[in-house]
């Protein structure tokens, strides 16, 4: 009997904090440019407690992720493009989880660090049928004009050292914001018991989630 090998990559979502400083990455300033100049990384874990709308849904990340597939590779992404599966997508955290066959696991990492800005996804097409014939317009979706960043943060063989990755790293996102909790509460600006039950029963539910990917 064979098993079908697979590969799963835990990929961490940043966004730019500055989302009209998004270029094309042909005029991405030079390593000679300053830096007042250079677009900001948002990195922190809780930048999304009061803003979980700035990453993109499921849907478009999906949609750009293939989009990348295929403008990268050609022919040889629409392969890659019908097997590979994001398992798990949490804008709230700025997590995702991608599944893909073991052969194909270096091209998905690359097309998840050289992902398509939205004006890219909107210009480039989806298949190769759609690349001989488009003229430049490409998709006319409503996407979110939020510049994205990923970062592949580990790759795993099995579904069960991925889920377990996964869960490692949402509950430090939660113990950081927890802290943030307690520390506002010592400011009072909040009430911490009220936040940590909110967070508990959040993490609680992500956990469920996680466990119940296969």
């Amino acid at each position: 009997m064979v098993r079908f090998k697979t590969r799963w990559l835990l990929v961490k979502i940043d966004v730019m904090e500055d989302p009209s400083l998004c270029r094309s990455r042909s005029s991405v300033p030079s390593s000679t440019a300053s830096s007042k100049s250079r677009p900001r990384i948002s990195r922190d874990a809780n930048v999304f407690m009061d803003r979980p709308m700035l990453l993109p849904s499921k849907k478009e990340f999906v949609s750009r992720l293939r989009r990348t597939i295929v403008w990268s590779f050609g022919l040889s992404g629409e392969p890659i493009n019908a097997q590979i599966l994001v398992k798990f997508y949490d804008a709230s955290n700025q997590l995702a989880l991608i599944r893909c066959p073991r052969k194909y696991c270096d091209k998905v990492h690359a097309a998840v660090t050289l992902l398509l800005t939205p004006q890219q996804h909107q210009q480039f097409p989806t298949t190769l049928e759609e690349v001989a014939t488009s003229t430049g317009g490409g998709s006319n979706s409503n996407n979110n004009n939020n510049c994205i960043v990923c970062s592949t943060q580990s790759i795993h063989g099995s579904a069960r050292t991925a889920k377990i990755a996964t869960i490692r790293m949402i509950r430090s996102i939660y113990q950081h914001k927890l802290k943030i909790a307690i520390q506002e509460e010592q400011q009072g600006k909040g009430s911490p018991e009220a936040m940590t039950k909110k967070l508990c029963q959040e993490l609680q539910d992500l956990m469920g989630t996680i466990q119940s990917i296969n």
